[in-house]
């Protein structure tokens, strides 16, 4: 253990407490279980729904939210390894699993809102996509093997250093925000055409783009503020995908 950690684990056993005093309190464990609760429905519902139509979409969006839902399981075993087992290298390489899920989670999205959208260019668009999150994973895990300074636990958090952060930001950003833009703008391109569906393409950007600035935001020591971003993606979707058609007709985003 480093000298740092050591300290803060030892106060957080005497007093309770995290030494950091994340003002979000009991809040990032209910914000974590209401993730973990509404996600699981939604996959549930969706490979229900799979089976019966068969549809590669619904089967995408179920895999990607089987992603989400290890990864917050992983950051909860995480949070658990830091702050009550005193394992700080088992926490780290729950961390890495997380950050690993989230991105074959968003590749997963990326390719789903390609092939709805623009089908012919989705082979060349989701290789890039592939290989910047691969990239992103492998720095994740180099900085751990290099251990401090370029990853350390602190406040009970894995914090990168600021060099190693801006490579990582810089490759995974894109990766987040090419489904939102492609929804977008197809929401936007039908609008005329078909309000309905510009309006469930629209919500569906929406909710991709609150799950990448969930992401981003985990770089940051109060957990409870990127769970609240990942918390609004998990209901928008389980809106879109497995609310009952009388109730998106209601709020016109079907025919």
């Amino acid at each position: 253990m480093g000298l740092i950690y050591s300290i803060e684990f030892a106060l957080n056993q005497l007093t309770g407490y995290y030494s950091t005093k994340d003002p979000s309190g009991l809040l990032t464990p209910i914000l974590a279980f209401s993730i973990l609760g509404v996600t699981a429905l939604s996959i549930v519902n969706l490979f229900k729904k799979y089976k019966e139509t068969h549809e590669q979409s619904t089967l995408s969006w179920a895999l990607s939210l089987l992603f989400v839902e290890l990864a917050l399981t992983f950051i909860i075993m995480e949070n658990i390894s830091y702050t009550i087992l005193g394992q700080p290298d088992f926490g780290r390489i729950m961390s890495v699993s997380a950050i690993s899920c989230i991105i074959c989670g968003v590749i997963t999205l990326d390719n789903f809102a390609l092939s709805m959208t623009y089908p012919k260019y989705k082979n060349k668009l989701i290789l890039i996509v592939a290989i910047l999150g691969i990239i992103s994973i492998l720095l994740i895990i180099y900085a751990n093997i290099l251990g401090p300074p370029y990853a350390e636990v602190r406040g009970f958090v894995l914090i990168y250093d600021l060099n190693i952060s801006y490579f990582i930001l810089a490759y995974v950003i894109p990766n987040f925000f090419v489904g939102p833009i492609i929804f977008f703008y197809f929401a936007s391109k039908i609008r005329e055409e078909n309000r309905p569906k510009s309006n469930l393409s629209l919500w569906m950007g929406t909710g991709l783009t609150c799950f990448g600035l969930g992401y981003v935001l985990t770089f940051i020591p109060i957990i409870a503020i990127s769970l609240s971003f990942f918390l609004a993606t998990t209901i928008i979707m389980y809106i879109c995908f497995s609310m009952p058609e009388w109730f998106k007709n209601k709020i016109g985003w079907v025919t």
